[in-house]
């Protein structure tokens, strides 16, 4: 339940922002930059959640619990039933999956 709340708001914040930058935009011919800011954040998102569908589904499982859900380790754990040390083993290999299909954008 409490993730289809965080879900839903963060579609709302999303359409929210969308909605008001359109209309920045219309108003401001010098708002462009900050339509195109957001271009860049949405296709930024957009090869995250590529990647994230390319690496294995329990490092999958655990980034998406600890990074995107801001849960700690031991509740990652106790949702995914397996031990802290196989969160951490997960969750660095799949970060080190993540660096590697993204490239350093640095």
């Amino acid at each position: 339940m409490r993730t289809r709340v965080i879900v839903v708001n963060l579609a709302r914040s999303a359409q929210r922002r969308r909605s008001l930058a359109r209309r920045h935009a219309a108003a401001d011919p010098t708002a462009k930059d900050a339509a195109d800011d957001g271009a860049q954040a949405r296709a930024e998102r957009e090869a995250v959640l590529v990647a994230l569908g390319r690496i294995a589904r329990r490092q999958r499982a655990c980034l998406v619990l600890r990074y995107y859900l801001d849960l700690p380790e031991s509740e990652v754990a106790g949702v995914l039933g397996i031990s802290q040390g196989s969160v951490k083993t997960h969750t660095s290999r799949g970060l080190a999956g993540m660096a590697n299909l993204l490239g350093d954008r640095r």
